[in-house]
């Protein structure tokens, strides 16, 4: 079969998911679908039975499953770039390793949607948010979940619905700009740039069904990219802010989109004035002072609100 006769391309991400990517898996293969989609998996040298698992599925649906299995873990970010150059469906859909999805119809609905409504760049919907247990938790501030969905809604930061609900366009089969800002604006952190891309070119529509699981790891020894980065670093808003600074140049440079995330920026920087004078240290006086840095460099070279 050629490529013309993927309809969706699946793109799933693992790294240490043993103790969850059957189910990740599972949720994919149970999709009841009127198309064929394939499935690709990027394994980024885990360290603990993943591997096996993978290529377990992969013998067992070999019309389906296509393993990517890193011998050296060259990050998140350059994993998910790789395998979105190699899809060959006319749409995206994204799916962690950890994460999975609970209605069977998923693919069918969004793919339905988007047939009918050719102005969107792509569609979300509702999901349910657990721990490592799968025990309901609060869904992140940042997933936002509303009809219409615009790059002014993003603001930097806001995105529609969580990822693991996303099926978009295949706008890297045949790219318009360069979009290897996926794997060079952060190594780990790719979901606000895939963001600034696609909503720099189409808005999102929504539905209004539950039909996946987040599963949002706090604990140290967690792989969940969210903990890691925000949750435990004391680094953690001058990296967003050195990325927020980096989504805006791409847009504009790149997708000759404005935008304008200052807000956002403004935010960081007061938070990190607040994490220091809570708890103070050098790390934190570190984040402070580059986030104050970076915000008069802005300054003196262009006038206005930073």
């Amino acid at each position: 079969m050629d490529n013309r006769t993927v309809k969706i391309s699946v793109i799933v991400l693992t790294y240490n998911h043993e103790k969850y990517i059957r189910q990740a898996l599972d949720s994919i293969l149970m999709q009841d679908t009127a198309f064929r989609y394939e499935i690709l998996i990027g394994d980024d040298a885990s360290t603990d039975h993943t591997v096996k698992i993978i290529i377990e599925y992969a013998s067992k649906y070999p019309d389906i499953i296509v393993p990517f299995l890193r011998k050296k873990n060259i990050g998140a970010t350059k994993n998910l770039y790789d395998l979105l150059t190699r899809a060959k469906g006319d749409y995206i859909a994204n799916l962690e390793g950890d994460d999975f999805w609970t209605d069977d119809q998923k693919l069918q609905l969004q793919t339905e949607w988007l047939e009918e409504h050719p102005e969107y760049m792509g569609c979300y919907h509702l999901c349910k948010t657990i721990d490592e247990n799968g025990y309901e938790v609060r869904t992140p501030k940042w997933v936002r979940e509303k009809d219409f969905f615009s790059l002014k809604d993003f603001g930097g930061v806001f995105l529609p619905g969580h990822p693991s609900t996303w099926i978009y366009r295949n706008i890297y089969r045949e790219p318009r700009y360069d979009y290897t800002v996926i794997y060079k604006a952060h190594t780990l952190i790719a979901d606000r740039t895939i963001a600034t891309i696609l909503l720099s070119q189409g808005n999102f529509g929504f539905i209004s069904r539950t039909m996946s699981c987040y599963r949002s790891i706090i604990k140290k020894n967690g792989q969940n990219v969210t903990s890691k980065l925000f949750v435990e670093n004391d680094d953690s808003k001058l990296i967003e802010y050195q990325l927020t600074l980096k989504l805006e140049a791409y847009a504009q440079n790149e997708l000759k989109v404005h935008v304008d995330f200052s807000r956002f920026r403004r935010l960081l920087f007061i938070k990190s004035i607040i994490k220091l004078l809570i708890k103070p240290s050098h790390k934190r006086w570190l984040c402070a002072k580059g986030i104050i840095s970076l915000r008069l460099r802005a300054f003196m070279s262009v006038k206005g609100d930073y």
